[in-house]
């Protein structure tokens, strides 16, 4: 719950988990709505696994108690597409579970970003009337340090004559003489670099490079799958392959924090 321009917000993310009762959902669902809807801006973002493009009794249901507690989904198309090879035939199924809700009166921005890290896509709102402060990114300085670059040292005190300062035996210039050598080789093959930390990757810290080229690469497969179905199949196993490792990584990473802090009770 936030308070913004003297107005109560309820900003809140709801999963519901597949297979359970729907109805007692949305019975618990609309308890919790009831007592604020008239005195909050609700603002509800998640997973509701009741496909709103069905014409079901639980769709219907569902939008009933949206509309007796003054909310609408702001997001009308497919969020989860997802593909199987089945019998070399692709099977294809599109769902509207993800959403974001929001009183009918707000004025909003909203749609879904296709992405292949799951086989749900992202889903965003603007909302002009809540501004976001204005944060600057916080910047590392870093040195690129591989193999190549490391070849490249070599190179450089090989040149400069980095065996000579064994034959200097006056220690005071034989310093000198390696300490100008090195640096001068360190910082031109290794030149410090500065690298932009968004919030993207400061809110997800076990997305790393091989991750992140992982993605170009099945963005690139997938491009190749539209134009030819015959990518259709290399695409869709390196996509759950590419999933399974984003899982990974985040349970690895979790792990590894409760690990750390095991002992600490605050």
């Amino acid at each position: 719950m936030s308070l913004y321009r003297n107005e109560n917000y309820i900003i809140g993310g709801i999963w519901r988990v597949p297979d359970t009762d729907t109805d007692h959902f949305i019975n618990q669902f609309n308890s919790i709505l009831e007592p604020i809807k008239s005195t909050h801006k609700i603002i509800l973002l998640g997973d509701y696994n009741i496909d709103l493009q069905k014409n079901n009794s639980h769709k219907n249901n569902f939008e009933i108690c949206l509309q007796s507690n003054y909310l609408i989904p702001t997001i009308l198309s497919a969020t989860r597409v997802a593909s199987k090879i089945q019998n070399d035939q692709e099977i294809i199924s599109e769902t509207l579970i993800d959403n974001i809700f929001i009183n009918h009166n707000m004025n909003y921005q909203s749609g879904t970003i296709e992405s292949n890290i799951t086989d749900h896509y992202s889903i965003y709102i603007i909302l002009p009337e809540i501004k976001k402060p204005s944060i600057e990114p916080d910047t590392i300085k870093y040195r690129l340090i591989n193999n190549s670059r490391l070849r490249t040292f070599h190179c450089y005190l090989n040149h400069l004559g980095i065996n000579q300062v064994l034959d200097n035996y006056h220690a005071e210039s034989a310093y000198t003489q390696f300490y100008n050598i090195f640096d001068y080789s360190y910082n031109k093959s290794f030149p410090i670099k500065t690298k932009t930390i968004t919030n993207k990757y400061s809110q997800k810290p076990w997305i790393n490079e091989e991750l992140i080229n992982g993605l170009k690469r099945c963005d690139q497969l997938k491009k190749a799958a539209n134009k030819k179905k015959n990518y259709r199949k290399e695409y869709t196993n390196f996509r759950n392959e590419l999933t399974t490792k984003f899982r990974q990584a985040k349970t690895k990473y979790f792990k590894y924090k409760f690990e750390e802090h095991s002992k600490n009770i605050f």
